[in-house]
């Protein structure tokens, strides 16, 4: 049973601790949305995103949402390209076209990806999203 006193939709690592505590949590891809732009600080100015949705499918927070903004950016170095590569399993190649990645990861909705949860000593939190290995 969700615990109605916490925002489902608040995104871990947003500064106030979010919603999960650190560890290793089994996910399904849920579905991504375009988000508004923001200053990442990285010098560009406001750049639009994209907020990927996921959702806990297992142990004692399971049915929670799970939210990370990342840039547009689909390079292996970049939080857009290890979303990606978790969701469909792994990076497409350079050049792929846009509407073929679209499709892909469409196609990916409900596939299981792997999240580990860090907490720093300054309580800075981040999420790591990764493939599930197939056995």
């Amino acid at each position: 049973m969700m615990d109605t006193k916490v925002n489902p939709f608040q995104a871990v690592g947003s500064g106030n601790g979010g919603v999960l505590p650190a560890g290793s949590y089994y996910c399904r891809f849920m579905n991504y949305e375009a988000a508004p732009p923001k200053d990442w600080g990285d010098g560009r100015g406001p750049v639009a995103g994209i907020k990927w949705r996921h959702e806990v499918t297992r142990g004692p927070h399971q049915g929670r949402s799970v939210t990370k903004t990342t840039g547009c950016r689909p390079t292996p170095k970049a939080a857009c390209g290890e979303m990606i590569a978790a969701v469909l399993g792994n990076l497409p190649p350079e050049g792929t076209q846009p509407d073929v990645l679209l499709e892909a990861i469409e196609k990916a909705k409900g596939r299981e990806v792997l999240v580990a949860v860090t907490t720093d000593t300054q309580g800075k939190t981040t999420m790591r999203f990764s493939p599930v290995p197939q056995v």
